[in-house]
């Protein structure tokens, strides 16, 4: 959760730091360009705050039993109770191309390790703890439409590809480590409002959905046999809001 947070706050200095930069001398020859202007790069730090409606649902490979599991979230900065990765925080790049018209990419990414030290007789031992990681990459097109002066619908939609690696040993004479390796491919689509109280800034609002295409997942433990890997799809919906700057 502490990389969380700071991955986000970080984002947050950013966004705030680069259009102030943008705004040197060329800022004082003019009044700033409307949201969505052609030619305009757009930094965002998505979803760092929702209301989110998760469900996993899972196929296990070898008695093809199906478990679905459903959530709901108020998250800040993710929550690390979250069951799907799609609440992660994302840092987000778009370019206006022409008329209105973005393509960019977000990104998401979670890293947590840990270590468990146990003391039996004045002698201390230390081993790894269950660790985690998980990358979020999904390319994205839009469309700004202005509404008001500092209004702007702009929906966007795209794919997002996920992989998660989780690793976790256990306690004991004979210790046993599980590793598994999940991955999938969803589509996403998400109609956001834009609002530009002060010129190259903007709070970004709206509701969001990511539906599943693929999902598999892979488990492999210590003295065990190799087992058909599961399918594992994440669906998630509900409303997201981020910060955005223009430049």
């Amino acid at each position: 959760m502490r990389q969380a947070t700071a991955f986000a706050l970080a984002s947050a200095l950013v966004l705030f730091t680069i259009p102030a930069l943008a705004q040197g001398p060329a800022a004082a020859q003019g009044p700033a360009a409307r949201f969505g202007t052609d030619g305009q790069a757009i930094l965002s730090a998505d979803r760092m705050f929702g209301l989110s409606f998760g469900t996993v649902k899972e196929v296990d490979g070898t008695t093809s039993t199906t478990q679905t599991q459903s959530a709901t979230d108020i998250n800040a900065f993710w929550s690390p109770g979250a069951i799907t990765l799609y609440e992660l925080p994302r840092i987000s790049f778009d370019y206006v191309v022409a008329v209105g018209i973005t393509v960019g990419a977000s990104v998401g990414l979670f890293n947590r390790s840990s270590s468990v030290e146990t003391e039996t007789g004045g002698v201390s031992q230390s081993r790894d703890g269950p660790s985690m990681f998980a990358l979020q990459l999904a390319p994205r097109v839009g469309y700004v439409l202005p509404l008001a002066s500092m209004i702007a619908f702009w929906p966007r939609a795209g794919i997002t590809y996920y992989r998660v690696f989780a690793e976790m040993t256990t306690t004991g004479a004979t210790p046993i480590t599980s590793k598994t390796t999940a991955d999938g491919v969803g589509v996403n689509v998400e109609p956001m409002f834009a609002f530009s109280p002060v010129p190259n800034f903007a709070v970004v609002a709206g509701p969001v959905l990511d539906l599943p295409l693929s999902g598999s997942r892979h488990t492999e433990t210590t003295g065990l046999p190799a087992t058909p890997d599961d399918k594992y799809k994440y669906t998630n919906w509900g409303l997201a809001l981020g910060l955005l700057g223009y430049f």
